[in-house]
């Protein structure tokens, strides 16, 4: 943070240089403010990138590792999505998972459909599921009335009802998708350290169709494990969740994160929409550990295929963290959590400054 700090002065000092020239103005003055912000947030950015450029050491492999015991819940919520592509999904992690441990890993479709004949579909496939996979018992559909909350009300539903059963809960996007061994080894690692809250995974981005796609699938695969890494070194113990491709630990989450309802119509009121940054924090403010582990490798997601959906998904996410506003100076949280929530506003805000500076 010092460094990009000093980045920004120094770049505003050099233009506040060149316009004495012919004699600062308050417009100078303007101008060089903006141009010190933008810069910082740039330079905090390729900062976070040179932190990440070194790998982690590889960690120490443990003999014979014992075989985890936690009851463990895998979280699937949907929300129109096409059912074919989401359960066969299902169907490839539930085979994995039985091959990794004999561990009886549970799975939990979680429906928040609207849409009449995409519901019926989804019985039927879910009932496809169990006959293709024998997972009767172990496998679970269930569709809620009423959508409150959107994803995280549907979590938070599903741990108000089923929670006391498990110990842990990896939850996934309708577009996630992971190895059993995986799984297995964050069981593993949630067991070793009855301190972590929750362990977030870098999701690599696959099957991306379009040439967007594809740009968006390179450019994640080249840059994310840089700036994760970095991310994951400055942030350590109180590390971010992105809301999916994450195993957290059910009575820690259950416990800390309940979300309030912000005051007020939208776009600042209402449901917070980015909640995965706020349950992150809430953890953190309970004493339990938030952790980014790179090294874990078998996490995949998707990626919008098209600019149009992707602006859709980014306005969603500026909503988000524009919401954070109201959440910053709520009490208890940790330093580096109030930081993250400025940081998620700055990145929104940030064009809008580099216009200003053009402008002025």
């Amino acid at each position: 943070v010092f460094l990009s700090l000093v980045i920004g002065v120094g770049a505003a000092s050099i233009y506040l240089q060149y316009s004495a020239v012919n004699g600062l103005t308050v417009l100078c003055l303007v101008s060089a403010f903006f141009l010190f912000l933008s810069t910082t947030w740039l330079a905090w950015g390729a900062c976070l990138g040179l932190v990440g450029l070194k790998p982690f050491p590889a960690a120490p492999t443990m003999p014979n590792p014992a075989p985890p015991t936690g009851r463990t819940v895998v979280l699937v919520p949907v929300c129109n999505e096409e059912p074919t592509v989401t359960f066969a999904r299902v169907a490839a992690m539930y085979r994995s998972v039985c091959t990794a441990t004999d561990l009886p890993v549970h799975f939990a479709i979680l429906s928040d459909t609207r849409d009449a004949a995409i519901a019926q579909a989804e019985e039927k496939w879910f009932a496809h599921l169990l006959t293709d996979t024998g997972g009767q018992g172990r496998i679970f559909y269930r569709r809620r009335s009423q959508n409150t909350g959107r994803k995280a009300g549907n979590i938070e539903d599903f741990f108000a009802r089923s929670g006391g059963a498990y110990d842990f809960a990896l939850i996934l996007d309708a577009d996630s998708l992971m190895e059993g061994a995986t799984i297995v080894e964050m069981i593993r690692r949630m067991e070793a350290d009855p301190a972590l809250g929750l362990l977030q995974t870098l999701p690599v981005v696959v099957r991306a169709q379009s040439i967007f796609g594809r740009v968006m699938q390179f450019a994640a695969a080249f840059f994310s494990p840089v700036f994760s890494r970095g991310l994951a070194r400055l942030q350590g113990h109180t590390g971010p969740f992105w809301g999916h491709n994450a195993m957290v630990r059910v009575p820690a989450f259950a416990s800390s994160c309940g979300l309030p309802v912000l005051s007020g119509p939208p776009p600042f009121g209402g449901h917070i929409l980015s909640h995965d940054y706020v349950e992150a924090a809430l953890l953190a403010r309970a004493g339990w550990k938030v952790r980014l582990d790179t090294d874990l490798k078998g996490s995949y997601e998707e990626a919008p295929e098209s600019i149009v959906e992707h602006a859709k998904r980014d306005r969603r996410w500026c909503q988000g963290n524009l919401q954070h506003l109201r959440i910053i100076a709520a009490p208890g949280l940790k330093p580096w959590s109030r930081f993250v929530f400025l940081q998620g506003v700055f990145a929104y805000v940030a064009p809008v400054l580099w216009a200003g500076f053009l402008i002025s």
